[in-house]
C-alpha cells in the first residue's frame, strides 16, 4: 500500500494514511502459515474500502484546502521578477523532456528560493509541531518537498 500511495500527488496520499489510521487499517497484513487466501481476500477488501472513503472525503471536499496566502506570496513574487528582470515568468520543471520535481526556470528557481527563505528555522518548528498535514509540507524533517527544489539536476 506505501508504494502504491508514493505514486499519488501529496494530497491524496496523506488522505489515504489518515482514512487508514482512522478505520485501524492495517497497512501490512500479517503473513506466515496461519495466513491464508480468506485473510488475503479481506485485506484487499478493507483496503479497497480505504481507498474508496478516502475518494469520497475528497470529492465532497474538493481536494485540499486553498492556501490562499501561499497562494498570494507567489503571486506578488511573480509581479516582483516581472518588475525587476523585465521578462515574463515562466516556471516549470521540463528539461530535455524529463519532469524533473522541481523549478528549473530562473523564474521560478528565484520564487522557491524566496518561499523557502521565508520559512522559519528547524528549531520552530521543532518548537511548534504540525498540527496538520498541510502544516507537515513546509516542515524541515519533510524533507521531501522542500529538498526537491533545491536539488542539483
Amino acid at each position: 500500500m506505501i508504494a502504491q500511495s508514493q505514486a499519488l500527488d501529496t494530497n491524496a496520499d496523506s488522505e489515504i494514511f489518515l482514512t487508514a489510521a482512522e478505520r485501524k487499517f492495517e497497512l501490512s497484513p500479517t503473513t506466515g502459515a496461519s495466513f491464508q487466501f480468506v485473510d488475503a481476500e479481506q485485506w484487499l477488501t478493507d483496503y479497497w474500502n480505504v481507498l474508496f472513503d478516502t475518494l469520497q472525503a475528497l470529492n465532497e471536499r474538493r481536494g485540499a484546502e486553498e492556501r490562499v496566502s501561499l497562494k498570494l506570496l507567489v503571486k506578488q513574487l511573480c509581479q516582483l521578477w516581472e518588475r525587476e528582470a523585465q521578462s515574463p515568468v515562466a516556471a516549470h520543471g521540463i528539461v530535455r523532456d524529463v519532469y524533473q520535481s522541481r523549478a528549473v526556470t530562473d523564474a521560478g528557481q528565484f520564487v522557491a528560493a524566496a518561499v523557502e527563505a521565508m520559512l522559519p528555522n528547524e528549531r520552530w518548528f521543532a518548537e511548534r509541531p504540525a498540527q496538520s498535514m498541510r502544516a507537515m509540507t513546509f516542515s524541515p524533517s519533510d524533507g521531501v518537498a522542500r529538498d526537491r527544489q533545491f536539488s542539483e539536476s
